[in-house]
């Protein structure tokens, strides 16, 4: 069987180099040259390789998970520098109060913060003896999204003036309850 597969990657190889040096179609006067479209060659070179669909899906899932932990991350960021900005006008209007439960705020959204950079990533990659769960996946790509959309309204609630100090605290639990979700989403997996 491997020794078939090998016989045909190399025959599909070989074919698309000679194709590329003699396909010609047309009158003397006019000739178009005939050339294998790049990502047909590679993407039939890849379904040849036994598992790799499989892991190319899982390598993308990861890359996204990857990426959408940068993002949050980007996004806490910016909600702190709201609330540093917050505190500082609060301070210059002679409020001592609020800068007091702002600082708590950042606190929690800077921890926030941590445990998503420093998250373990969603997905196992090629060699890992771990089988992957589908629906664990899904339910993965869902709470990402989830946490996006509770960040996004973090930082939807920082812009409101006077500060809802309430709903940002609300806000903020619910984003450590969906980190602390996922966290348990992928010790079960």
């Amino acid at each position: 069987m491997v020794v078939n597969r090998l016989y045909h990657i190399s025959n599909l190889a070989a074919n698309c180099e000679a194709s590329r040096a003699t396909s010609a179609v047309g009158s003397n006067s006019e000739r178009v040259l005939i050339v294998p479209n790049k990502d047909s060659i590679v993407a039939n070179l890849k379904s040849l390789i036994p598992g790799y669909g499989a892991y190319h899906a899982l390598e993308s899932r990861r890359e996204d998970d990857r990426l959408t932990r940068n993002f949050l991350v980007k996004r806490i960021d910016q909600c702190k520098a709201q609330l540093d900005a917050v505190g500082a006008q609060a301070a210059r209007s002679g409020d001592l109060e609020s800068p007091l439960q702002i600082e708590k705020l950042r606190t929690e959204l800077d921890r926030a913060r941590s445990r998503l950079a420093a998250a373990v990533e969603g997905y196992s990659g090629w060699f890992s003896s771990r089988v992957v769960d589908e629906k664990l996946l899904t339910q993965i790509s869902e709470l990402d999204a989830n946490l996006v959309s509770v960040v996004d309204l973090l930082g939807k609630q920082l812009e409101e003036s006077p500060l809802p100090f309430v709903k940002v605290k609300e806000s903020t639990d619910l984003l450590h309850q969906r980190i602390d979700r996922r966290g348990e989403l992928l010790k079960q997996g």
